[in-house]
């Protein structure tokens, strides 16, 4: 949540609370979702979360690392495609010059 890099101006940018107003929306509706469910989150690559949802093991698999080093993931995964390698240092740093914003988009 770096505030000089989001320049919104409406309920989801300016301060810091506007720009964890989405992020918290929807974990508050996971959280409150009337439903058993099972979801799973963390170490999950394009097949094995294929494989875990297919075999009813989960309804729903996150890629947080995944997501923050690939803008485009839903297409990386759709087509296949080879994926940007995450850095943890670049996740939660205050360095401008080296962010999880700058890693490129599938061409």
């Amino acid at each position: 949540m770096k505030d000089h890099v989001n320049g919104k101006t409406d309920d989801y940018g300016g301060s810091f609370e506007n720009c964890c107003h989405f992020g918290l929306q929807i974990l508050d509706a996971a959280v409150n979702e009337p439903s058993t469910d099972e979801k799973r989150s963390g170490g999950y690559g394009r097949e094995d979360g294929i494989k875990v949802v297919s075999n009813n093991h989960a309804d729903l698999i996150s890629h947080g690392r995944w997501l923050l080093a690939n803008p485009d993931l839903p297409n990386i995964f759709e087509l296949n495609a080879p994926h940007n390698k995450y850095g943890r240092n670049t996740f939660y740093t205050s360095d401008p010059d080296i962010s999880y914003i700058d890693y490129p988009f599938l061409e």
